[in-house]
């Protein structure tokens, strides 16, 4: 087999050893991650000293003053509008626009 040809080959493999190592190390990232950020929260509510009955409350506004808002069950997450195709194509599109561009 020709050298560089098998260079290449040799190359492919290391990259699908390695992809498939960090697609294996992703989820455990992310699970990382998610606990770390519990433990944010949790350290921050315990730190805000609420009383259970006032918890719902607290939570409600923590998260409309964050600008989150919080959506309920009835209430799902609104869906981006559509962007509207504002572009323009200023090349005439018919014979007859053609006549007419060649005229200005």
């Amino acid at each position: 087999m020709n050298a560089k040809l098998k260079k290449v080959n040799q190359e492919i493999e290391r990259a699908r050893a390695k992809i498939a190592e960090l697609q294996a190390l992703l989820p455990v990232l992310e699970k990382q991650r998610t606990q770390l950020e519990n433990a944010e929260w949790i350290k921050a509510l315990r730190s805000a000293d609420v009383a259970p009955e006032n918890f719902n409350a607290f939570v409600e506004s923590f998260m409309v003053n964050m600008g989150g808002g919080i959506r309920t069950p009835e209430q799902p997450k609104p869906r981006p509008k559509a962007k509207e195709d504002t572009h323009t194509d200023p090349r005439p599109t018919t014979a007859e626009d053609k006549t007419h561009a060649d005229e200005v």
